[in-house]
């Protein structure tokens, strides 16, 4: 009997601490249930924001501040890339819309344009102000809009509506047309015209740009750009019609045309004044560093060390007038050269390639590295070969 009661009451000492133990572990599990409730909480409510966040309804669309009612038009809005358009959207979804504005992207034909996010909130309709920005990249979905341009039509008859970066608003009850008119229809036709006729009077009256005059000014022989100032020795007059076609000046200024062809022409169908490839610019400066060579290895044969008489007399002599426009391009002064016929051929090649470029994708070609080594090498060979010409 003795002995139990010393066994029960050196337990009984125990019983504090096991009470203490049971507390910790209780305040730990309610602890633990506590911020599992509120994480919980907090995820229904990210939830919650979620389900809001995509149930944005969008009732129409329309071009801002036109005129006519926010009703959904059958045939379309006409609409241009710059002009502003307001999606109007319910108003139980201010709020929200509000808190999200800048994840929202204007969505057309199923594709979302990253570019285009809302400028303003209009309160009162409610509905959000995009513009329809246009940027000439060649990954954006603006392409789709300007690659293999209609140049009949311009315009594309298309759906538009709202989204984030990932999803779209979809609504299969709801489709919000418009016409999206990439240019206006009779301004190409205008520019063409101009352009041909611009180009027609180059070939009239400017061929004396593909004409080194310079290299008979230097003995003093005036050049004469009248039918009645014939070719004489005696008064040291040469007409320009007989002076031969420089294969320098022609290629610096088919690449000028056709650079300001390319830019001018994206300009007035995108309205977008784009500015040309680093390598458009290169084969500028090739073909300007080329003429440019050419010019001082032929002036030192001129060099005033005859004069005009002279110079007029041996121009006559050994028949250095111009036969055609290739022939004295092709022509080194004794027959055809191979050096030469490689360059014409690269340039007049690149050229063609550059403005289908730019009439078929709206796009300033960029020329690969082995393609300007190319015409780099052509053009130091033909200034090479030019040292040894007669």
């Amino acid at each position: 009997m003795l002995f139990t009661t010393t066994i029960s009451m050196k337990y009984a000492r125990l019983i504090p601490y096991l009470i203490c133990l049971l507390g910790v572990f209780t305040g730990f599990t309610l602890q633990a249930k506590t911020a599992s409730d509120t994480t919980k909480t907090k995820v229904n409510s990210v939830k919650i924001d979620s389900n809001s966040h995509k149930g944005i309804r969008v009732i129409c669309i329309k071009k801002y501040r036109e005129d006519v009612g926010f009703e959904p038009n059958s045939e379309g809005i006409n609409l241009y890339p710059g002009d502003y358009i307001m999606v109007k959207i319910d108003r139980r979804d201010l709020d929200t819309v509000r808190r999200n504005m800048s994840r929202y992207r204007l969505w057309i034909d199923g594709i979302c344009f990253p570019n285009m996010s809302p400028h303003f909130i209009n309160e009162s309709e409610p509905a959000l102000i995009f513009q329809l920005e246009r940027d000439t990249a060649e990954s954006s979905p603006w392409q789709l809009m300007y690659s293999n341009p209609n140049y009949w039509s311009f315009h594309h008859r298309v759906n538009v509506n709202m989204g984030t970066l990932t999803r779209e608003y979809h609504n299969p009850d709801k489709k919000h047309q418009i016409i999206l008119y990439t240019s206006i229809w009779w301004v190409p036709w205008v520019f063409y015209t101009l352009f041909i006729l611009l180009l027609f009077l180059i070939i009239k009256y400017g061929r004396a740009f593909l004409k080194d005059t310079s290299l008979f000014s230097a003995n003093g022989v005036k050049i004469g750009y009248k039918a009645i100032d014939v070719t004489d020795a005696e008064k040291g007059v040469i007409n320009i019609k007989e002076i031969p076609y420089s294969l320098a000046r022609f290629q610096f200024l088919l690449w000028l045309i056709v650079i300001f062809f390319g830019i001018l022409h994206i300009w007035i169908i995108t309205d977008v004044l784009t500015s040309p490839t680093g390598s458009s610019l290169l084969l500028l400066g090739i073909s300007g560093g080329t003429f440019y060579l050419g010019k001082i290895i032929d002036t030192p044969a001129a060099g005033g060390t005859m004069t005009a008489t002279e110079a007029v007399t041996d121009f006559i002599t050994n028949n250095k007038q111009s036969k055609s426009l290739f022939f004295d391009m092709l022509n080194d002064g004794k027959s055809i050269s191979l050096h030469r016929l490689q360059l014409l051929l690269f340039t007049v090649f690149l050229s063609c390639y550059f403005v289908m470029e730019v009439v078929g994708t709206l796009i300033m070609p960029q020329f690969d590295q082995t393609m300007l080594a190319l015409m780099g090498i052509s053009s130091t060979m033909y200034a090479g070969v030019k040292t040894t010409e007669a």
